[in-house]
């Protein structure tokens, strides 16, 4: 049985980048299938889905958004009682073993509905992704004032910089570039 389906939407990108984030994903011993939902107009990008069997190309036709291509594939994850879905964004790579540890860790947690790891720059900067749920005064300070001193205080308590990124959190607010969802919290919604 498919432990974890994950799901790449495409617009018109470059192969060489989506074969990046392909292989990261790819390369696991674990049972997987992974879904290309290109939204492009046109489908030169399906040549992706002969590199292996474990891949599926879906052609909209139409630009369809990221969240609603998404939704293709994780309805496929409802419909198979697939217990992971994996939403990634084609710029995304990362090291051999993060998918199984990540697993390993939902399986250890069935509490945990969403987990997204550290995401670091290529150049090993940390992304700062995790975020509070903003107040009304950040949201009209950070838009209209001026003050970067002060945008940068208010920076560091909204996106957790004070943390470090370096301990498990349980944040409001996760950046949709790497979330690892369990699919049963689609089927209580």
């Amino acid at each position: 049985m498919t432990q974890i389906n994950a799901s790449i939407v495409l617009y018109h990108n470059k192969k060489e980048q989506i074969l990046k984030t392909i292989n990261s994903f790819l390369n696991t011993s674990m049972s997987i299938r992974l879904y290309l939902v290109d939204n492009s107009s046109n489908d030169n990008l399906k040549e992706l889905s002969t590199i292996d069997r474990r891949i599926e190309y879906v052609f909209n036709n139409a630009n369809l958004g990221y969240g609603s291509a998404h939704n293709i594939a994780m309805r496929k994850s409802i419909a198979d009682s697939v217990p992971y879905h994996l939403v990634l964004n084609p710029d995304i790579y990362f090291e051999k073993g993060k998918i199984d540890n990540i697993y390993e860790y939902m399986e250890e947690n069935p509490d945990v509905g969403s987990v997204m790891p550290k995401v670091l720059y290529p150049d090993g900067e940390i992304q700062y992704l995790c975020k509070l749920l903003p107040s009304p005064f950040d949201l009209i300070f950070r838009r209209f004032v001026p003050f970067e001193k002060w945008k940068d205080k208010r920076n560091e308590i909204y996106e957790l910089r004070f943390t470090g990124y370096d301990k498990i959190m349980n944040i409001p607010y996760l950046s949709g570039c790497f979330m690892f969802l369990r699919v049963d919290i689609f089927k209580k919604s």
